[in-house]
Protein backbone atom coordinates (compact mmCIF):
# COMPACT_ATOMS: atom_id res chain seq x y z
CA UNK A 1 0.00 0.00 0.00
CA UNK A 2 1.49 3.31 -1.09
CA UNK A 3 0.98 6.24 1.24
CA UNK A 4 1.27 9.92 0.48
CA UNK A 5 4.56 11.59 1.21
CA UNK A 6 4.68 13.09 4.72
CA UNK A 7 4.38 16.89 4.68
CA UNK A 8 7.65 17.24 6.60
CA UNK A 9 9.72 15.32 4.04
CA UNK A 10 11.61 17.70 1.75
CA UNK A 11 14.06 17.13 -1.10
CA UNK A 12 17.13 16.90 1.15
CA UNK A 13 15.42 14.26 3.30
CA UNK A 14 14.49 12.31 0.19
CA UNK A 15 18.07 12.49 -1.12
CA UNK A 16 19.45 11.37 2.25
CA UNK A 17 17.13 8.34 2.24
CA UNK A 18 18.12 7.58 -1.35
CA UNK A 19 21.83 7.76 -0.47
CA UNK A 20 21.31 5.43 2.50
CA UNK A 21 19.43 2.88 0.38
CA UNK A 22 22.07 3.06 -2.37
CA UNK A 23 24.82 2.05 0.09
CA UNK A 24 23.83 -1.61 0.04
CA UNK A 25 23.64 -4.04 -2.85
CA UNK A 26 20.10 -5.00 -1.85
CA UNK A 27 19.10 -1.33 -1.74
CA UNK A 28 20.53 -0.67 -5.20
CA UNK A 29 18.72 -3.75 -6.50
CA UNK A 30 15.47 -2.54 -4.91
CA UNK A 31 15.69 0.91 -6.50
CA UNK A 32 16.57 -0.57 -9.90
CA UNK A 33 13.65 -3.01 -9.65
CA UNK A 34 11.31 -0.24 -8.56
CA UNK A 35 12.38 1.90 -11.52
CA UNK A 36 11.90 -1.06 -13.90
CA UNK A 37 8.40 -1.72 -12.59
CA UNK A 38 7.53 1.97 -12.72
CA UNK A 39 8.68 2.16 -16.35
CA UNK A 40 6.70 -0.96 -17.17
CA UNK A 41 3.55 0.49 -15.61
CA UNK A 42 4.03 3.82 -17.40
CA UNK A 43 4.56 2.07 -20.73
CA UNK A 44 1.38 0.03 -20.22
CA UNK A 45 -0.51 3.24 -19.45
CA UNK A 46 0.89 4.92 -22.56
CA UNK A 47 -0.01 1.92 -24.72
CA UNK A 48 -3.56 1.99 -23.37
CA UNK A 49 -3.87 5.71 -24.07
CA UNK A 50 -2.49 5.29 -27.58
CA UNK A 51 -4.94 2.45 -28.21
CA UNK A 52 -7.80 4.72 -27.11
CA UNK A 53 -6.61 7.46 -29.47
CA UNK A 54 -6.18 4.96 -32.30
CA UNK A 55 -9.69 3.61 -31.73
CA UNK A 56 -11.15 7.11 -32.03
CA UNK A 57 -9.44 7.82 -35.37
CA UNK A 58 -11.36 6.96 -38.52
CA UNK A 59 -9.81 4.03 -40.37
CA UNK A 60 -8.33 6.15 -43.17
CA UNK A 61 -7.29 9.11 -41.01
CA UNK A 62 -4.12 7.73 -39.50
CA UNK A 63 -1.35 10.30 -39.71
CA UNK A 64 1.77 9.32 -41.58
CA UNK A 65 5.01 9.66 -39.68
CA UNK A 66 7.30 12.46 -40.82
CA UNK A 67 10.11 11.55 -43.17
CA UNK A 68 13.40 10.95 -41.42
CA UNK A 69 16.23 13.02 -42.79
CA UNK A 70 19.50 11.29 -43.50
CA UNK A 71 22.32 12.33 -41.19
CA UNK A 72 24.94 14.61 -42.72
CA UNK A 73 27.86 12.77 -44.30
CA UNK A 74 30.84 12.28 -42.02
CA UNK A 75 33.83 14.50 -42.53
CA UNK A 76 36.50 12.55 -44.34
CA UNK A 77 40.05 13.60 -44.93
CA UNK A 78 41.73 11.76 -47.74
CA UNK A 79 45.48 11.40 -47.88
CA UNK A 80 47.02 10.41 -51.18
CA UNK A 81 47.96 6.73 -51.13
CA UNK A 82 46.24 5.98 -47.80
CA UNK A 83 43.34 3.50 -47.62
CA UNK A 84 39.94 5.11 -46.94
CA UNK A 85 38.91 5.22 -43.29
CA UNK A 86 35.26 4.42 -42.59
CA UNK A 87 33.28 7.07 -40.73
CA UNK A 88 32.65 6.27 -37.05
CA UNK A 89 29.11 5.16 -36.20
CA UNK A 90 26.76 7.82 -34.85
CA UNK A 91 26.18 7.60 -31.12
CA UNK A 92 23.30 8.98 -29.15
CA UNK A 93 24.24 11.07 -26.18
CA UNK A 94 23.29 9.65 -22.82
CA UNK A 95 21.50 11.90 -20.35
CA UNK A 96 23.72 13.81 -17.96
CA UNK A 97 24.85 11.66 -15.09
CA UNK A 98 24.16 12.77 -11.57
CA UNK A 99 20.39 12.66 -11.87
CA UNK A 100 18.83 11.73 -8.56
CA UNK A 101 15.63 9.80 -8.17
CA UNK A 102 13.98 12.99 -6.91
CA UNK A 103 14.95 14.78 -10.13
CA UNK A 104 13.71 11.87 -12.25
CA UNK A 105 10.44 11.65 -10.29
CA UNK A 106 9.85 15.36 -10.89
CA UNK A 107 10.15 14.94 -14.68
CA UNK A 108 7.10 14.48 -16.88
CA UNK A 109 6.56 10.84 -17.85
CA UNK A 110 7.59 11.38 -21.47
CA UNK A 111 10.97 12.81 -20.38
CA UNK A 112 11.50 9.90 -17.99
CA UNK A 113 10.81 7.47 -20.82
CA UNK A 114 13.38 9.25 -22.97
CA UNK A 115 16.02 8.56 -20.32
CA UNK A 116 15.62 4.83 -20.82
CA UNK A 117 15.07 4.72 -24.57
Amino acid sequence: MVQDRPATLDVTDYEAIEAAVMETERGRWFLAEYARRQRSAEMAELRALLAQIDAKLPSGARPTPPAVEAPPPALRIEVAGAPPVPAPPLRLQKPASGLTLAMIDAMPAIERLALFA
